[in-house]
C-alpha cells in the first residue's frame, strides 16, 4: 500500500512553500513509519490524463487534497479502473459571496477485489464533480492559473484534513458489525460534523445534503 498526499491542485507561486512543506512532511512520515508494504510520498505534480496511471497504482491509499472538481473526477475515474484502492477526497468552500468559508466535506471510496466496499465514485452523488465547471490545472495556462484562487480559512482546511485522517483511521479500525460511511459534511462555525451512509445503510437514513463546493 502506498499512501499518497497530493498538494492543492490550483497551484500559485505563493504555494511553493506549501508544496515544500508537504514534501518535507511526507519524507519525515516515510522515515518514521515506512515498513514492508507501506510507503508515504507527496505528489508535487498535477494529476492529469497522462500521469494518472503512474501516480495512482493498484492498492494505493490516496489522500486527495485538491481545489478543483475536474481533478477529483479524474482521480475517481482512475480509481474505477483498479480492483483495490482507497480514495479519500476532501474539500471546503472559500470565502466569498454567500460563502462564509466554514463548510467542508470528505468523501470515501474503498474498493477490494473489484467490489465497492465503502462509498462510490465521487461523481455519483455530486453533479458538480460529474460535470465540473472548472479545468484540470494541467490544462490551464499561466494567466489562468494566476487568476485562480479563492481565499480560504486555515481553520476549515485543518478541520477537513482532520476528518480525512479520521476516515482513514475508521477504515483501518472499523468497529465490528459496522460499515464505513460514504461522506462527512461539516461546518466549523456551527460546530457540526455529520457522517452519511448513502450506499450502505448504517446509522443515518438522511439524504446526502448537496452543497457543492
Amino acid at each position: 500500500m502506498s499512501a499518497q498526499f497530493q498538494p492543492a491542485a490550483q497551484f500559485q507561486p505563493r504555494e511553493k512553500t506549501r508544496v515544500r512543506a508537504a514534501n518535507a512532511m511526507a519524507a519525515e512520515l516515510n522515515r518514521l513509519f515506512t515498513r514492508e508494504g507501506l510507503s508515504i510520498r507527496a505528489v508535487s505534480e498535477y494529476l492529469s490524463q497522462k500521469n494518472s496511471r503512474e501516480i495512482i497504482q493498484p492498492g494505493d491509499t490516496v489522500i486527495l487534497c485538491v481545489d478543483n472538481h475536474a481533478t477529483r473526477k479524474l482521480a475517481s475515474q482512475r480509481m474505477a479502473e483498479l480492483d483495490d484502492g482507497l480514495l479519500i477526497s476532501g474539500g471546503n468552500e472559500g470565502v466569498g459571496p454567500d460563502e462564509r468559508g466554514t463548510y467542508g466535506n470528505v468523501q470515501v471510496w474503498l474498493r477490494e477485489h473489484g467490489q465497492d466496499i465503502a462509498g462510490a465514485p465521487l461523481d455519483l452523488f455530486h453533479p458538480e464533480i460529474a460535470e465540473p465547471a472548472d479545468k484540470n490545472p494541467d490544462e490551464l495556462d499561466c494567466m489562468e492559473l494566476a487568476a485562480q484562487g479563492t481565499p480560504q480559512l486555515a481553520l476549515t482546511n485543518l478541520a477537513v484534513a482532520t476528518v480525512m485522517l479520521s476516515a482513514l483511521l475508521r477504515v483501518v479500525m472499523l468497529p465490528p458489525g459496522e460499515t464505513m460511511y460514504d461522506e462527512v459534511c461539516l461546518d466549523i462555525l456551527d460546530a457540526r460534523s455529520v457522517a452519511y451512509w448513502v450506499t450502505r445503510p448504517q446509522q443515518s437514513d438522511s439524504p446526502l445534503p448537496h452543497k457543492p463546493r
